[in-house]
């Protein structure tokens, strides 16, 4: 019993180390944004119920806190984050510590306030192969056996139908809290 724990655990966590990646911030051929547009700085909080998860953006700048403490801090005037506008989607894309590769974050504000954030869930099967049938998927060879890449290089209109085709999926959303 105590092995199947085990192995149940190690599945988990291993699953946990998947994800997305592209060479270059999303979306391609868009200008980044200088700035945080106004009515997107503040405090957000997360209303899910399994975590709580805060995120703070000023001018430039943003962070994300977990329950745990874990913290992400970026600064989209920085070489390692990019912020991007495009067809009633903010792109945040920051660049991986390891490797030369992007992860990319995709929100919208909700006609009630609320923000949606959106990724896609490497982990699911049925996700992937619509993402495979879409575009070109390959494997990130490196280093760390546990963590698992896959890159993937779309135009902005093979993006927005990655979005509209559901590929994307809300991940958190969050209520602004001040």
């Amino acid at each position: 019993m105590k092995k199947l724990i085990f192995y149940a655990i190690v599945l988990i966590w291993l699953s946990a180390c998947t994800e997305v990646v592209y060479k270059n911030p999303q979306p391609l051929n868009t200008g980044s944004l200088k700035t945080f547009p106004e009515e997107l700085r503040g405090a957000y909080e997360s209303v899910n119920d399994d975590e709580k998860i805060t995120i703070t953006l000023g001018e430039r700048y943003y962070s994300l806190r977990e329950d745990d403490d874990e913290q992400i801090d970026g600064n989209i005037s920085s070489d390692s984050a990019s912020l991007k506008y495009y067809k009633g989607y903010y792109f945040l894309s920051h660049k991986m510590d390891e490797l030369p590769y992007w992860i990319l974050r995709v929100a919208k504000v909700q006609p009630d306030g609320t923000l949606s954030v959106l990724a896609i869930d490497a982990d699911n099967h049925s996700i992937m192969d619509e993402l495979r049938n879409s575009l070109e998927v390959k494997r990130v060879e490196h280093d760390d056996e546990y963590d698992k890449f896959f890159l993937i290089e779309p135009t902005r209109k093979e993006l927005i139908k990655l979005i509209e085709k559901k590929v994307f999926q809300e991940v958190y959303t969050f209520k602004k809290i001040n």
